[in-house]
């Protein structure tokens, strides 16, 4: 068990840690062994109150780029390179040892060889060619605390003592800032992935290489055995009456910080700060370059739309102003739905319990795809119809610029509807699969065949009411005549 003792500068900064434990075998090791004294700091820092050093690990200098990220740092006779995009989203470390760490988006390499990718429930290992499924149980605070797998595929999670038949890879128990529990449930299962279970506290990635001991928590990084960040916070002005090292506000069991960007409590923080703008009379809200919301006129938001980027509609009438704002930026689109209806659904409940007014997101792309998608096939349909169609006793089909995705064609013979039924089988199966092409692999096609397709119709029941329109219009014609 540790016995800390921090001291600091005149300010916030932490120039050293002593520890009056006995035995410097777990959690904080300090440079001044088990009861040894420790008489010098530990720890220096540049201009930004970045840490440069830390004699405890064994660090002699970090370098840091302009968004105050870690590009270099020098530890235990080692160097652990990182490299990052203009944003700052980490792309690649290079560790002195001789492992390479690739992150290209939701796919891990290391040494140009695909360790995993994530899905909901945990991740998928590659091992030899061989993709398996591992499934993680999180904690309320997104904390990895089992991960398992049905290695023998025969329904049932296996555990025993047999490490050839334990499908139990490992179990994690944490410390309230992070740190793990030692003594128990030391086992790590090797049908998981090394580089996957290296995501523990709160799902990040903890950097034992050359024994950092970090928590890499995306703006920033953490030492789960000091409770502190060590490098600058990014939105520091946002919480001056907080130090900017400190975790959490100090209470990790309350609070989260899933970013490094600023700790947030129960409860979604986007549909709060909507909330608060909705409050403020404030109706169009987005991100700007830096990836904060800030209020956003009618026209910026227009702007924005027509750049396929997103913009958050907040009050009263958000659905119908949603819609018109759509509408006014793409004015060349038959569309009345916007990308809001799936977020808005699915965050309704969730508004509920914490209180707030959920919100109606516009999108410049999307469902609109989807639905001029969707009108092109039901056209290209009524044209293949219409060539099968030789007799012309039996009708005609009247199209217009029937690979114009705006146009569906009038239908005007019930022979004709019947060919055109019969070849629309295959407009179900496009139907079914597009949604995941065009919202993109964070939208499952079944939510989305599911809102536009709701009742699960066959294909005739779905164009029937084209038809049916349509004969309703000529015999109004008729009577007229």
């Amino acid at each position: 068990m540790d016995d800390l003792t921090y001291s600091y500068d005149s300010g916030n900064k932490l120039t050293k840690v002593a520890d009056a434990a006995p035995i410097d075998q777990f959690g904080f090791k300090d440079d001044a062994v088990n009861t040894a004294a420790d008489t010098s700091n530990d720890y220096t820092y540049d201009a930004n109150g970045n840490m440069k050093t830390d004699a405890n690990k064994g660090i002699t200098g970090i370098s840091y780029n302009h968004l105050n990220l870690p590009t270099t740092v020098n530890i235990g006779g080692g160097t652990i390179t990182y490299m990052y995009d203009a944003t700052g989203v980490k792309q690649k470390k290079i560790v002195s040892t001789g492992t390479t760490t690739d992150y290209a988006g939701n796919y891990i390499y290391e040494n140009n060889t695909l360790q995993f990718f994530n899905h909901p429930e945990g991740y998928v290992q590659h091992k030899s060619g061989i993709f398996s499924y591992v499934y993680q149980y999180k904690d309320h605070l997104g904390n990895i605390r089992l991960s398992y797998s049905d290695a023998n595929d025969d329904g049932e999670i296996t555990v025993s003592s047999n490490p050839n038949t334990n499908e139990i890879i490992e179990e994690s128990n944490y410390y309230p800032f992070g740190l793990r529990h030692k003594g128990y449930n030391n086992f790590v299962n090797p049908n998981g992935n090394s580089t996957a279970q290296k995501r523990k506290f709160g799902g990040m990635e903890y950097q034992d290489e050359l024994g950092l001991e970090w928590y890499d928590i995306t703006a920033r990084n953490y030492d789960p055995a000091l409770g502190r960040w060590m490098n600058l916070d990014p939105l520091a002005e946002q919480m001056r009456r907080h130090s900017p090292y400190n975790y959490a506000f100090d209470n990790p069991v309350y609070f989260i910080d899933p970013d490094g960007m600023k700790p947030h409590g129960p409860g979604n923080p986007i549909l709060k700060m909507l909330a608060k703008y909705a409050k403020k009379g404030i109706k169009y809200v987005a991100k700007n370059s830096k990836g904060r919301f800030k209020p956003v006129s009618k026209q910026q938001a227009e702007k924005l739309l027509s750049n396929k980027q997103s913009v958050f509609v907040t009050g009263k009438g958000k659905s119908k102003n949603a819609k018109k704002l759509f509408r006014s930026a793409n004015p060349d689109k038959r569309m009345a739905r916007h990308d809001g209806h799936l977020i808005k659904n699915k965050q309704k409940q969730q508004t509920k319990k914490v209180g707030l007014p959920h919100h109606q997101k516009a999108s410049g792309d999307g469902s609109h795809a989807f639905y001029d998608a969707t009108k092109a096939v039901v056209a290209t349909t009524a044209a293949v119809a219409s060539s099968t169609e030789t007799n012309a006793s039996t009708g005609s089909v009247e199209t217009s610029n029937t690979t114009d995705s705006s146009s569906s064609g009038s239908i005007t013979s019930s022979s004709t509807m019947d060919s055109i039924l019969d070849f629309s089988n295959s407009f179900l199966s496009f139907f079914d699969n597009l949604g995941s092409s065009i919202f993109g692999k964070d939208t499952e096609a079944a939510e989305v065949a599911n809102e536009l397709n709701p009742l699960n119709l066959g294909a005739s029941e779905i164009l029937k009411p084209l038809f049916d329109k349509d004969k309703k219009k000529d015999k109004k014609k008729e009577n007229k005549e």
